[in-house]
């Protein structure tokens, strides 16, 4: 059943790198400095790797093409929810493990260093930057 699951996902990778072409992380951060994302900002994002294609490098990345984008002195902000373990009744959380459900751009960056991560038990966000601390104000709020 793995076998079948890996070759599933293989061929996923290939379809999606043929029909959408391949990216890279400087052309997302030229695109996002061509929206108008400016140096030091904060910068909320929303995230989906499957919708840019086949990225060289992964989730990894498209998180330093976004810090790229914003610079040293931005924030970077992603969603880090994970409501869908409470939707199958499993009511635990624990801030520092309970794995994202919105991605894997997500997941990668809930367990970088540095990042930091609201304490909500269904829909976190996690944070980078340095205005993170102030997004999480309290010891008991964050980790």
């Amino acid at each position: 059943m793995e076998v079948v699951r890996q070759l599933k996902r293989t061929a996923k990778v290939a379809v999606r790198a043929a029909s959408k072409g391949w990216c890279s992380a400087d052309r997302i951060t030229r695109d996002l400095r061509a929206l108008g994302v400016r140096e030091s900002g904060t910068l909320l994002v929303h995230s989906s790797l499957s919708s840019l294609g086949f990225v060289r490098g992964g989730p990894k990345a498209v998180i330093e093409a976004l810090r790229a984008a914003i610079g040293p002195q931005g924030t970077l902000v992603l969603p880090t929810h994970s409501w869908e373990r409470s939707g199958r009744g499993d009511f635990t959380f624990d801030i520092r493990t309970t794995p994202s459900c919105v991605g894997a751009i997500s997941e990668t960056f809930r367990t970088m260093g540095g990042v930091t991560r609201s304490l909500h038990p269904t829909h976190s966000v996690a944070a980078i930057g340095p205005l993170s601390a102030s997004l999480f104000r309290g010891a008991r709020l964050a980790w």
